[in-house]
């Protein structure tokens, strides 16, 4: 499975290979493969060219995982990876359940968020994740096709600021990020306010 990995995204693997409690990657590598198999390597607005050389989705959560949030626990970072994949596909995934309570319910606080939702702080992993899910889908905005971008860049701007205004509030280290990314978004979107 580790070929996977290195195959996929050399950059996540060089990564790991370099934390020294990952001797033993099989929960992070059935993670990664469960998750590239159901849908963790699927943009969610819009469409690669064939072929074009890139870092999958799962793998850029799982970095980000490991670089913004810190955070090397092989459970989370199972997690992290898992909450790319299809939700249905989570509902039958073959780990622990404390794994996929993680993946599922920073799935299920991003669309709270989103939604303005009351948010129940029980998790900050779960928050932080729902944060870099959103950041990793805002970066890649300028990839979306112009009739889809517009109600994206509409979207975005109504809900970032909830998004902010949490990151802020539970101090996350997703915050600046973020915050940078909604400076720029703000400066340069089609949509001005």
């Amino acid at each position: 499975m580790l070929d996977l990995i290195k195959k996929t995204s050399p950059r996540f693997a060089g990564v790991l290979s370099r934390i020294p409690q990952y001797t033993d990657n099989s929960i992070i590598e059935a993670a990664y493969g469960f998750a590239h198999k159901n849908g963790g390597c699927q943009e969610i607005d819009y469409q690669r060219p064939e072929g074009q050389s890139h870092n999958p989705r799962l793998a850029r959560i799982g970095l980000m995982t490991i670089t913004e949030l810190k955070n090397t626990s092989s459970d989370c970072l199972s997690a992290a990876l898992l909450s790319t994949a299809t939700l249905n596909s989570l509902e039958h995934a073959p780990f622990a359940e404390n794994i996929l309570r993680l993946a599922s319910r920073a799935r299920q606080l991003e669309n709270e968020i989103t939604t303005g939702n009351n948010i129940i702080r029980e998790d900050l992993f779960c928050y932080n994740l729902a944060l870099l899910l959103c950041l990793d889908r805002a970066r890649h905005l300028h990839l979306c096709k112009a009739d889809k971008k517009i109600d994206l860049e509409r979207m975005f701007r109504e809900i970032m600021p909830r998004y902010l205004a949490l990151a802020k509030d539970i101090e996350s280290p997703v915050y600046p990020l973020l915050h940078a990314w909604f400076e720029r978004f703000s400066n340069t979107a089609a949509i001005k306010i």
